[in-house]
């Protein structure tokens, strides 16, 4: 029986057409990937909103203030599904990852190695409440700087400190408020004080800290519950029809005091 043997220029087509096949099909592969990783992103948000809504509903409907030991991704663990001892919450150092899991704090596309000091056992936060601040002692007017949901604990100093957290009840444009976004950096770490909370200026200078396509496209939760993927310009559209500023946020997505 007589066998039949491939030319070389038979084989070369093969490999040709495999090889145009391949570079028609990876394009979509990784367009469907980063369309999952998105699709995670907000169902982490929506969560970390209803962990929002338990916590407030313990604490008279108030976001949780960040603390000096506790950070105010602390103060949900009771309600965010996690199972973390106390003694390792307490304290302003990074939650170990040899020791628990980020769960819904991690964005899937966040793939940036954190570190805490010099130590790669520390967890990813990939997202931040928006920031409020203000004044002290006889000026405490909010900041139009920082006009969002969740402040310190000790701002103003040791003469007229002032406590900061917004009441989900009083914030009276709950569909049109950014109440959390994203935004990566090596040391924001799990369970950490310092870089907890990022003002709008660090995501406006720094836009390849931005887990989907930088300034493009990222995803923002809202106070309604709701997710979206908004470049960071039209989160700065104002309700004058105008454009706000990090320096100016005042009629913004990013006010929750419109």
């Amino acid at each position: 029986m007589q066998k039949i043997k491939f030319t070389l220029i038979e084989i070369l087509v093969v490999v040709a057409i495999i090889g145009i096949l391949a570079s028609l099909l990876l394009p979509a592969l990784g367009s469907a990937r980063e369309k999952a990783k998105l699709a995670t992103c907000k169902s982490n948000l929506k969560q970390l909103h209803i962990a929002y809504i338990l916590y407030g509903e313990d604490n008279d409907n108030y976001y949780p203030l960040e603390g000096w030991h506790l950070s105010w991704s602390d103060k949900l663990a009771p309600y965010d599904g996690r199972t973390v001892a106390y003694s390792d919450l307490y304290t302003n150092a990074a939650i170990k990852a040899s020791k628990s899991s980020a769960g819904l704090y991690a964005c899937p596309s966040d793939d940036i190695q954190r570190f805490y000091g010099t130590s790669p056992d520390a967890l990813t936060l990939s997202y931040a409440p928006s920031y409020l601040s203000g004044g002290s002692g006889s000026n405490p007017k909010i900041y139009a700087s920082s006009r969002g949901i969740i402040g310190d604990y000790n701002y103003g100093g040791s003469i007229g400190r002032i406590s900061r957290s917004m009441k989900a009840s009083e914030i009276n444009s709950a569909s049109s408020t950014l109440s959390t976004f994203e935004y990566m950096e090596e040391q924001r770490c799990l369970g950490r004080k310092d870089k907890s909370l990022i003002g709008t200026g660090s995501l406006n200078n720094n836009p390849g800290n931005i887990p989907h396509e930088g300034l493009i496209k990222s995803n923002f939760l809202f106070v309604d519950g709701h997710a979206e993927s908004l470049s960071y310009f039209q989160t700065m559209q104002n309700t004058n029809g105008g454009m706000g500023s990090a320096s100016n946020q005042i009629g913004t997505m990013w006010d929750a005091h419109k």
